[in-house]
């Protein structure tokens, strides 16, 4: 496993479960887009070499799919204002 894709003692001990854990670099003000994966995902693209460069871009990691966590990710979609919806199919 990539050691940035894991818990430490110290959260285990005293952090809780978040099922969707949000972009910490984002810039709410300045984000249109916003990029949906999983942990190991985000580590990828986390680690890019661009990921500074771009502050419209955030990118918000989903650590539960089954009992997928609605509520918790409308949370988050409620927190950019500036969201722009993708409504090509």
């Amino acid at each position: 496993r990539h050691p940035r894709a894991r818990s430490t003692l110290r959260d285990l001990a005293e952090g809780q479960w978040q099922p969707v854990i949000d972009d910490p670099q984002a810039e709410r003000e300045q984000v249109r887009r916003l990029i949906l994966c999983n942990g190991k995902v985000y580590v990828d693209l986390d680690g890019h070499a661009q990921r500074n460069t771009n502050k419209a871009i955030a990118i918000a990691r989903i650590e539960q799919l089954y009992r997928f966590p609605s509520d918790d990710l409308q949370l988050v979609l409620e927190s950019y204002p500036n969201l722009k919806v993708n409504s090509e199919q």
